[in-house]
Parts: C-alpha cells; structure tokens; sequence
C-alpha cells in the first residue's frame, strides 16, 4: 500500500468528528424550532380569525355565504403567513451573512429545499389555524355572533 494514500490529514479528520459529534443535537434543535415555528404561526393566525368574529358576523348578516366567509379567511390567513415567511426568510439570511461576518470560522448554510418545507409548513398551518374558528362562525346564526 502506497504511504501517500494512507495519510489522513488531522483537520480533515477533526471536522468529520466534529460534524458527528454536533449534528444529531443540531438536527434535534431545527425540528424543535420548526415545529415551535409553525404552531406559533397557527397560533397567531388562530387568535386574529377569532378576534375578527364579529366582521365575520356582519359579512353573514349581510347575506354573504359560507364559501365566501372560508375564503376570506383563508386568503387573510395566507397572506399574513407569507408576508411573515419573507420577513422570517430575509432575517434568517441576513443572520446567516452577520454570523459569517462575525466568525468566519463558523459555516452557515441554508438549503433551499428546507426553506421550502419551512414555508409550505407554515402556509398549511396558518390554513388550519384560520380555518377552525371560521368553520365554528359559519356554524353560528349572525344574531348570535352580536351577543358575545
């Protein structure tokens, strides 16, 4: 065996340790993060759709369907989740760039295809979130919506 194929460069060796050693914690904060991530969204898209009960009452006194009342929802609840995910995404770039800044040693990587998954994860929650209390206030007579 040839002796230049058998040596193994030490820093080689120490990141590959290293990367071993930190990845399964760092793989268990992310999806910590990004489940706490999106219930939050849930969460926040849920409370704004209740608080809103009330609009949601007059659009049905005013004759407007259920299918009218989901997608009013549903489209203010989509648009909260992206204009949240562009400014969670621009901040995590621009914290991405700050890190490197500050300890070049440190490599930050955001995969576009996990940005992706963040997103869509996102977006179905904050359907889901806006989508319950609507289904509740379509369930409810308008009447009934004024005397909470």
């Amino acid at each position: 065996m040839d002796s230049e194929h058998a040596k193994v460069d030490p820093k080689e060796l120490n990141n590959h340790i290293a990367t071993s050693i930190y990845s399964g914690p760092l793989w268990l904060m992310l999806g910590i993060a990004f489940l706490v991530g999106t219930l939050v969204v849930g969460l926040i898209v849920y409370t704004s759709t209740v608080e809103r009960q009330r609009e949601y009452g007059t659009l049905k006194a005013l004759g407007a369907g259920n299918g009218l009342l989901y997608r009013v929802v549903a489209s203010q609840a989509l648009l909260t989740a992206i204009l949240g995910a562009v400014i969670g995404v621009a901040i995590a770039y621009g914290a991405a760039q700050l890190i490197v800044v500050l300890r070049p040693q440190l490599l930050v990587s955001i995969e576009p295809a996990a940005v992706a998954w963040a997103l869509l994860a996102g977006l179905v929650m904050a359907l889901l979130g806006a989508l319950f209390p609507a289904r509740t206030i379509a369930r409810l007579a308008p009447a009934d919506v004024f005397r909470r």
